[in-house]
């Protein structure tokens, strides 16, 4: 046909539109009116069905027509038979176990099945099984004796005899109804007929399909009649568990393609049959169907040409546009895989518990958790995903939880918070990150939170915290003692100089020996102070701590109440330690004491023990002092006893100076032994619990006993004379003064200085006039403007033929170490006596 001229042309299309208007809504009706081919499952159900090898289901031993067991053992009936056709075409292995009606539902709750085949649909069995749609819809009627005139309603059923099976929903429907009645269960609708046969029940409440069944097969149909109408239509399911969603989808998807394309009809139809009055004449019933198809056949082959031509050009058209698209796609689809990956191995594998919620009225029910949830709190996904958080927790912990929960939703903006919980009577704290999701129309879907384990930060944060505090107070008490040791310095000095030198009656004598006394009470304090800070008066020496706790043995038993047993454990052989015995003997003894304390005039028993062992940083992490701590053989003391014992809170405070549970006493004992064991490089480990008594364990490093003992002093020589020039360095006039009169009394001459400039300016001219070298200087560390060290560099190098002694309120080994290489001649403890210094110059001029 020619298309030469433009009538033509538009002749053609006028014609070609009219026909596909024409066409379009009858292949849209066709196409509308065409079944569905197959079941069509998601990738989650296909991943489901794949992982699963049979899919087991519970069915009733005797509910015909719908389910009953064969002579063989096998299931038959219209829901097995229906499972079975959904199982085929949807391609998995099915199993039926038969089973009484009164197990189905404990047998699906204990995991022994998949799904219960048969089940009626009501508002308290959704709250604990997932339902699909119904499949079949059964009438629930009441049965009487065919003689009974006075039943003819629900109502009539008050106060009777009714027999019903087990775990019908003839039961619930009754108290939903509020008729009340005894109630006679019996394992199967059977029983329940028996029962009003025979008079031991009014009536009995049954489902009609298998109820009449009975009755006709039985040849009972005379005995028993029915009261229309049904008191309700049951809807009978599939039963699943509520974590198993995909399951229930599965066979959902199912009964609802069997309903469309008509094989329920049909199962319905060959178990139950088809009225005789209902049925069609097959050409009337399928007359309009041949009439469209025919209809429909007639117009696709008067287009046909028409649409090939334009069905070849849209064709090639949308092949090019599908190309393009399928591209894309493709590398959507490889980019949306790409993130699902990364998301999947960020939630399977990171530490921090992952968990999604979602809002059902006032409170949250937990989608899914990730594995690191069951890791760090015991409570896996299988355990809680669909489970409410106030059904998982009590209520004084979910209320708070829940309120965070509303908080978040409330904002509508992440927050975070920290909670301690007590896990397995452990207690735990959580840094916990909650953010909303919501969807497209900015409408709040879901939460999801980030939990974080962050108790072992918390304790070292504390741990710090506490060291830093222990520091300082250290400092300060190392401050303090010094000062206050100037001043008794200056004290004791004098007294010991006026006993020295007055001659009169014994009265002041006595008076200036209570001073004496007094002031080294005083010099102990500070002692005890300079012994928290770890810079303690020490002379350390090798020992054994068995020998100084067998020489202490009498003085220890005497110390303690007679009430308490006390036991001593010593182990054979334990290694030598380098320790000052004095300070040992205070450990023990203020273990000791503190234990009888503890008992409180109370029976009960004190042991002390020594052992050894090798232990490393690791195994010493949870001691009281661990910052230099190595590896290696460690000698120690352990004080136990069956007390009171402690509370977290007195825990946190133990070793804390003038901290004390008792009325009397400065709370110094045990911040002292902190301080000993640090400067003996040891390490202390604390246990207690309220109730259950106390354990002390001290570790000290052990030494080789053949190893020399860097703290040997040569015994002095006490025939030196003592004459010559010597300078006394000191920024405090007390001192200066009283050191000054002491070494004049001595024999010297003696020249003062108040500061380090001041002692090298007389040095220098000294040495310029006397054309000689002082003797000795008593040097002070601690002085303004230049200090002791530089001081003693500065002296070293314009007298180096003085011998320098210094002089501190520090011990001997703080400042010893600072020296060790400088060429001191010796060491003065402040506070000193005149003997101290006579010793101490023996020493240095010998």
């Amino acid at each position: 046909m020619p298309y030469g001229n433009k009538n033509n042309k538009s002749d053609f299309k006028k014609s070609l539109n009219i026909k596909l208007y024409i066409l379009l809504p009858i292949l849209i009706l066709f196409n509308s009116c065409r079944a569905e081919t197959s079941i069509e499952l998601n990738r989650a159900e296909r991943e489901y069905l794949a992982n699963k090898n049979v899919i087991v289901f519970a069915a009733e031993t005797n509910y015909p027509p719908f389910e009953f067991v064969l002579k063989n053992g096998s299931s038959a009936g219209m829901s097995i038979e229906l499972l079975r056709w959904i199982a085929t075409e949807t391609g998995f292995n099915i199993e039926f176990i038969p089973m009484e009606h009164g197990k189905i539902q404990t047998a699906l709750n204990a995991g022994k099945v998949d799904a219960i085949a048969g089940l009626f649909a009501s508002p308290e069995r959704r709250k604990n099984f997932l339902l699909t749609s119904p499949y079949f819809i059964i009438p629930g009627i009441i049965f009487i004796k065919t003689e009974r005139p006075d039943i003819n309603s629900a109502a009539d059923l008050q106060n009777k005899k009714i027999a019903v099976m087990v775990d019908d929903y003839a039961e619930e429907w009754l108290g939903q109804n509020n008729i009340k009645g005894e109630l006679i269960r019996t394992a199967d609708f059977y029983d329940a007929i028996q029962l009003v046969i025979s008079g031991k029940a009014d009536a009995m409440i049954g489902d009609k399909q298998p109820v009449l069944h009975f009755l006709y097969s039985k040849n009972e149909r005379a005995l028993l009649k029915r009261i229309e109408p049904p008191l309700y239509e049951g809807l009978d399911c599939v039963a699943v568990s509520l974590d198993n969603p995909h399951l229930a989808s599965i066979i959902d998807k199912g009964i609802k393609f069997a309903e469309h394309s008509g094989i329920l009809k049909k199962i319905h139809d060959k178990w139950l049959g088809i009225p005789i009055d209902t049925r069609e004449p097959f050409f009337k019933k399928y007359m309009y169907t041949f009439a469209a198809v025919l209809s429909t056949l007639l117009i696709i082959i008067l287009t046909a040409f028409f649409w090939i031509f334009i069905l070849r050009r849209e064709v090639s058209r949308r092949t090019s546009d599908l190309k393009l698209e399928i591209k894309k796609l493709r590398k959507t689809e490889d980019e949306l895989n790409d993130t699902v990956m990364r998301y999947q191995g960020i939630y399977n594998n990171t530490p921090d518990s992952i968990f999604w919620l979602k809002k059902d009225n006032d409170s949250f029910f937990i989608e899914n958790v990730n594995p690191a949830h069951e890791k760090n709190t015991g409570l896996g996904n299988d355990v809680v995903a669909g489970k409410y958080i106030d059904k998982i927790l009590p209520p004084e912990l979910s209320a708070p939880v829940i309120k965070n929960y509303n908080n978040c939703i409330k904002s509508g903006n992440a927050m975070s918070y920290e909670e301690e919980v007590f896990l397995d009577g452990e207690k735990k704290v959580f840094r916990t990150l909650l953010v909303p999701i919501f969807d497209q129309d900015k409408e709040y879907s879901r939460i999801v939170g980030f939990s974080r384990d962050v108790t072992a930060a918390r304790d070292i944060e504390l741990a710090i915290r506490h060291t830093q505090k222990l520091e300082s107070l250290g400092v300060l008490a190392g401050g303090i003692a010094h000062d206050f040791n100037n001043l008794l310095s200056a004290i004791m000095g004098n007294i010991d100089l006026a006993i020295q030198t007055y001659t009169s009656s014994g009265f002041q004598q006595k008076y200036l020996d209570n001073a004496i006394l007094a002031s080294r009470r005083a010099a102990d304090l500070c002692s005890q102070l300079l012994a928290y800070s770890g810079k303690g008066i020490s002379e350390f020496k090798k020992v054994k701590l068995n020998e100084i706790i067998n020489e202490m043995l009498n003085i220890l038993e005497v110390s303690i109440s007679k009430k308490i047993n006390f036991t001593v454990e010593s182990a054979d052989e334990i290694p030598w330690i380098e320790a000052d015995p004095s300070q040992i003997r205070q450990i023990i003894m203020n273990l000791i004491i503190n234990a009888s304390e503890a008992l409180n005039e109370s029976e009960g028993d004190v042991i002390l023990s020594t052992g050894s062992g090798f232990f490393t940083k690791k195994d010493l992490a949870t001691t009281w002092i661990n910052e230099d701590i190595n590896d290696g053989l460690y000698s120690w003391i352990k004080v136990e006893d069956t007390g009171c014992g402690m509370t977290d809170e007195t825990l946190s405070h133990l070793f804390d100076p003038f901290f004390t549970t008792k009325f009397t006493g400065r709370g110094l004992g045990l911040a002292a032994i902190i301080g000993i064991v640090r400067g003996h490089r040891g390490s202390i480990i604390v246990k207690s619990r309220p109730g259950q008594g106390s354990s002390f364990t001290v570790f000290f490093p052990a030494i080789n006993e053949n190893e020399k003992n860097i703290h040997d002093e040569n015994i002095p020589d006490e025939n030196l004379t003592h004459d010559g020039y010597v300078m006394v360095v000191d920024d405090e006039e007390g001192v200066r003064t009283v050191a000054a009169s002491m070494l004049e009394l001595i024999g010297f001459t003696v020249l003062t200085s108040f500061d380090g400039m001041d002692a090298i300016s007389k040095i220098k001219d000294f040495t310029e006039n006397k054309k000689g070298s002082l003797k000795i200087v008593l040097l002070d560390l601690t002085m303004p403007h230049m200090d002791g060290a530089e001081t003693f560099k500065k002296i070293s190098k314009i007298s180096p033929e003085s011998r320098i002694i210094l002089m501190s309120g520090y011990s001997e080994n703080d400042i010893t170490e600072k020296f060790t290489d400088a060429g001191i001649s010796g060491f003065l403890q402040k506070p000193f006596q005149l003997q101290d210094l006579q010793k101490k110059l023996s020493e240095v001029l010998k």
